[in-house]
């Protein structure tokens, strides 16, 4: 795949790295759209990394990108082997079999037409509607920068016959600094687990942490709904971290994570009537310890 420049966006505080879609991955798990692949504080602190450090390995995930669809694909029950059924923010995938959808399995894609506009602090991809089987949507993702904060605003459109019912999250492969996760790492969630987290995890006040690094990738979902604002926050004990919010209830919250990164990943429940638009923003916000409190607005 021929490498092509990415997009830049900058604030005094952050450089954040955006790709162009259909340049450094065209797989068919993740949007192609608002792919974050680095994220620079003060010129000195990192947050991204890649879903495997070994080459071929994994399904070529890394930094801040999403995914719709992973446990509920649009379509996929009614389209027939070799027919199509769509997949959010990356195209027409063709249904090979009769097996179930598998998330990590490669499929055959047709993509989906993506206008891409830019300046200095923002990005906006619109995705264009291709209709299939009654379905059709047109996605308009904008990315911003102002200050510490890195937010990403999504407009669904839903411009086919059928109700759309779905869900999104973004990602996060995250490695402060390129740390690897151990007890130098701390994460708090607004909510408790359902379960004892396994060693090395646990959990005690709020705080994740983890007794040594992990030798086995781990993974874990909290049931929502849970309310709006903030649902997660990040800390290496050097006091840098990151922190998300969002304006919607969260469905779903999962944990996923191995010795060099860790992914906190936050479920928007979608369903959307014929003609209908749905709208929602997530919000990072990255800090040392003398910047905890500022906003950034």
């Amino acid at each position: 795949m021929v490498e092509v420049a990415p997009i830049v966006l900058r604030s005094h505080s952050l450089e954040v790295i955006v790709r162009k879609p259909g340049t450094n991955y065209n797989g068919t798990r993740f949007d192609w759209t608002g792919w974050v692949s680095s994220i620079t504080l003060h010129n000195r602190h990192t947050f991204c990394t890649d879903e495997s450090l070994t080459p071929g390995e994994g399904t070529g995930g890394s930094g801040l990108c999403n995914e719709f669809g992973i446990f509920q694909p649009i379509g996929y029950e009614e389209a027939l082997p070799g027919g199509q059924f769509p997949k959010l923010g990356v195209g027409l995938l063709t249904r090979p079999d009769e097996a179930s959808y598998k998330f990590s399995r490669p499929y055959m894609v047709e993509p989906f037409f993506i206008e891409t506009k830019a300046d200095e602090s923002k990005v906006t991809f619109t995705v264009h509607a291709h209709p299939c089987n009654g379905y059709a949507a047109k996605l308009v993702k904008t990315l911003s920068v102002k200050d510490n904060l890195l937010s990403i605003a999504y407009e669904l459109i839903n411009l086919g016959e059928k109700t759309i019912v779905t869900h999104e999250y973004c990602h996060n492969f995250v490695a402060i600094d390129g740390n690897p996760l151990g007890p130098d790492y701390r994460l708090k969630l607004p909510m408790t687990p359902t379960s004892e987290p396994s060693s090395p995890l646990d959990f005690k006040d709020g705080d994740m942490t983890w007794a040594y690094t992990p030798e086995q990738p781990f993974y874990s979902g909290l049931s929502g709904p849970f309310p709006p604002g903030l649902q997660w926050e990040l800390t290496h004990k050097s006091g840098v971290g990151m922190r998300e919010s969002v304006d919607f209830s969260p469905g779903f919250i999962a944990l996923w994570g191995n010795a060099h990164v860790i992914s906190p990943e936050v479920f928007m429940e979608i369903a959307a009537l014929s003609g209908q638009t749905i709208r929602w923003i997530r919000q990072f916000d990255f800090f040392e310890h003398h910047m905890e409190g500022r906003t950034g607005r």
